[in-house]
């Protein structure tokens, strides 16, 4: 096969595949019967609270059992007991209430979606290029929203008042993802996901996309694991450990505004790093590696 003949054999698979989505997306809207509330405001429902939870219950088993072990092993402070059921008491209301807040705030979500009319859901894609651009426009809107948001509720009458429920986890769970103030809800996940593609136009598919994986990497940064290809959660665990640094979701707002000092020069940051071995990274990277900053 010469390169001409590659160059058909990719074209006409982009065409196969566009048209594959296509034919799936017009399937969602022949279920959904255009009904613009389902589109707008119950699937983004089941994509935000799907997930979550199918992440969450098995995770929430390792956190109380300690097993299977050969998972447990990825617990990223591994000196910290396992959660117990007082704890989970005291967790699940919290979160329940959080994701009521989630679906209120969707509803508002699915209004101005219904008011602004910019968010289409029609049958013709984006191109690969303009969701891919919209994409990384959200994830833009958030580091900027979720960063700001963050170090305003560490000003500490702010601190005191809302942000200090949620910093209960100084090793997080997965669980602890939403155990915090409502107003910190809004402040921190709501408004920093639903932005973007608020501000943008977004095609809702995009918006779909996007809501499932803010929810993922929400979970992944608290789950208190570092697994094997999935992407590192040291940093937002460091925050959790520290307190004081580590408020963004990428790290560039922190470096920016040197909020990422005293990481930079711990074993934390030598392992915020995918890795591809059966073997922890604390294995990996001993603490003996690296100088650790001084506790608080």
């Amino acid at each position: 096969m010469n390169f001409s003949d590659a160059q058909n054999t990719t074209g006409y698979l982009w065409i196969d595949s566009r048209k594959f989505c296509r034919n799936q997306w017009k399937s969602v809207l022949n279920w959904s019967r255009d009904d613009e509330i389902t589109i707008y405001f119950w699937i983004p429902v089941l994509l935000t609270s799907v997930p979550y939870w199918l992440c969450n219950l098995p995770l929430l088993v390792m956190d109380m059992t300690g097993k299977p072990s050969f998972l447990y092993q990825f617990k990223i402070q591994g000196d910290q007991h396992k959660i117990t059921w007082s704890q989970l008491k005291i967790l699940f209301p919290v979160v329940l209430l959080n994701q009521l807040i989630t679906i209120i705030t969707l509803y508002g979500f699915y209004l101005i979606c219904l008011w602004k009319g910019s968010i289409s859901y029609q049958i013709e894609l984006p191109t690969l290029f303009c969701g891919v651009m919209e994409f990384a426009s959200f994830v833009a809107v958030e580091e900027i929203l979720f960063y700001y948001g963050h170090r305003f509720l560490h000003v500490p009458e702010v601190y005191k008042r809302i942000h200090k429920m949620h910093h209960q986890w100084k090793a997080p769970c997965s669980m602890s993802t939403f155990y915090s103030h409502p107003v910190e809800h809004i402040i921190s996940t709501m408004i920093p996901a639903l932005t973007g593609p608020l501000i943008f136009g977004s095609h809702i598919l995009v918006a779909y996309i996007w809501f499932t994986v803010i929810v993922l990497n929400t979970v992944n940064a608290h789950s208190g694991y570092h697994f094997p290809v999935i992407q590192s959660s040291e940093a937002h665990d460091y925050h959790h450990l520290k307190f004081n640094e580590m408020f963004g979701v990428l790290g560039i707002l922190d470096h920016l505004h040197n909020t990422d000092t005293k990481f930079r020069l711990s074993i934390q940051c030598k392992r915020n790093q995918t890795f591809f071995s059966l073997t922890p990274i604390r294995k990996l990277i001993p603490d003996f590696n690296c100088k650790r900053p001084k506790q608080e």
